[in-house]
């Protein structure tokens, strides 16, 4: 097993909470980098939208806005490049 080196998280990184979502074909079309986008977060939960063939998740992550408290969980919008080749970021789709 290799060694773990802790990351340096912001003071307010508790405040760092988003949801978002992906296209549950990316789990068996894209792996690599579904376990790439996910490594910067620390996921709390995770649901399959049967409806929408989509899974939810609400993580904690350093990229994320800081959320005042007794707001709702802002949805953020995954940036994948051309044919899901590459991750550039996210983006906060409620504006707050």
């Amino acid at each position: 097993m290799k060694p773990v080196t802790p990351i340096d998280l912001p003071e307010d990184f508790r405040r760092r909470v988003g949801r978002f979502k992906i296209n549950a074909n990316i789990l068996e079309d894209q792996r690599g980098l579904l376990m790439a986008v996910l490594s910067s977060c620390l996921i709390v939960r995770v649901e399959h939208l049967y409806y929408s063939n989509e899974i939810e998740y609400i993580a904690y992550c350093a990229e994320f806005d800081a959320v005042p408290l007794c707001n709702i969980t802002p949805l953020y919008r995954l940036v994948i490049g051309e044919e899901f080749q590459e991750y550039s970021g996210v983006a906060n789709e409620d504006g707050v």
